[in-house]
C-alpha cells in the first residue's frame, strides 16, 4: 500500500466526516404517531439515548403521499416521568454544552444546521436517566398537531464510550504521518545505494 500526505488528508477528513462529532441527521427511530393527516417520527442520536447532550430529530411526513412537509413550525418539550432526580452536570465536549438546549419545558426544532433538511432536529442537554415524556407540536397555518411518546434515557455513561474517536483520532494520525516519512526515508536510502548505470557503461567500454 502506497501512502502519502494526501492519503494521510484524506483519512482525516474521511474520519472527521464518519464519526460526527456533536450532531447527525435522523440517527435511530423511537417512536412515530399519525395524527389529522400528518405522520411525526421522532429519531435519536445516539441510538440509546443517555443522560448528557442527545441529538432529537423529527420527520414530518404527509401519511397518504409519504411526502416531506418542510414548512411546519416544531416546538416540543420534554418531561421526566419518573420522580424529578437531583440536578447532576452531565460532560459533554465544548462545542455540544455551548449549543445545546438545557430548558426542556420548551424549544423549538428547525432546519438551521442540519445536513438533511428533511429534517427538523435540535440538540438538547438531558440531566438523568430515566423515563422521559416527549411531547412534539407541528404547525402549518392555522392547524397544530401534537403527537406525544415515552424516551428511555439511560443513566450518564463515561465520556470516551460516545467521543472514543476524538481521543483514538491524534495518535492514529501521528502515526500515519510517521509511516509515511519511513517509507520517504527507505525510498530514499535505496536510491542512494543503487550503482549508477552510466558508471557502470563507462567502465566496461
Amino acid at each position: 500500500m502506497t501512502l502519502s500526505v494526501q492519503g494521510v488528508a484524506g483519512f482525516c477528513l474521511a474520519w472527521f466526516v464518519l464519526t460526527g462529532t456533536c450532531r447527525a441527521d435522523g440517527g435511530t427511530i423511537q417512536f412515530s404517531a399519525v395524527n389529522q393527516g400528518l405522520q411525526v417520527s421522532i429519531f435519536t442520536d445516539p441510538g440509546v439515548p443517555s443522560a448528557g447532550p442527545v441529538d432529537l430529530s423529527v420527520l414530518v411526513q404527509d401519511a397518504a403521499t409519504r411526502a416531506a412537509i418542510l414548512d411546519a413550525e416544531l416546538h416540543a418539550s420534554l418531561t421526566p416521568e419518573t420522580p424529578a432526580p437531583p440536578a447532576t452536570s452531565t460532560w459533554a465536549p465544548p462545542l455540544c454544552a455551548v449549543t445545546s438546549t438545557s430548558n426542556l419545558q420548551s424549544f423549538q426544532l428547525h432546519h438551521r444546521g442540519s445536513q438533511n433538511l428533511l429534517y427538523y432536529s435540535s440538540l438538547v442537554q438531558i440531566p438523568a436517566g430515566g423515563k422521559w415524556r416527549l411531547e412534539v407540536d407541528a404547525r402549518r397555518g392555522d392547524e397544530t398537531v401534537s403527537v406525544s411518546g415515552v424516551l428511555e434515557v439511560a443513566d450518564e455513561v463515561a465520556p470516551w464510550t460516545s467521543y472514543w474517536h476524538l481521543f483514538l483520532f491524534p495518535p492514529l494520525a501521528i502515526g500515519l504521518f510517521a509511516a509515511v516519512q519511513s517509507r520517504r526515508a527507505t525510498r530514499k536510502a535505496s536510491r542512494a545505494a543503487r550503482p549508477s548505470t552510466k558508471g557502470a557503461s563507462s567502465e566496461i567500454a
